[in-house]
């Protein structure tokens, strides 16, 4: 009897900080991936070319190099009818 009465004192008791433990470790772990995929978020922006000419961006941004901007007039599209009123 008083082997069970020690056993579950000791569960008790060691309870809080087997919580406490597992409860870091898991947020450890997921701080510890979360910086690693940050990490190689940021190398792979770095290193990565850019795929399509960014004027217009900068363009639609407002970013003008000569300070003012006239856009190109459009062409007429296909397939799209003008509607005059």
């Amino acid at each position: 009897m008083a082997l069970g009465y020690y056993w579950s004192i000791l569960l008790m008791v060691s309870m809080p900080f087997l919580l406490l433990g597992g409860g870091s470790l898991l947020i450890w772990r997921e701080l510890r991936k979360a910086r690693k995929a940050a990490e190689i978020q940021a190398s792979t922006l770095d290193t990565a070319q850019p795929t399509c000419d960014p004027a217009p961006l900068k363009a639609a941004r407002g970013e003008f190099a000569s300070g003012s901007f006239t856009p190109a007039p459009s062409a007429p599209r296909e397939g799209v009818r003008e509607t005059v009123s």
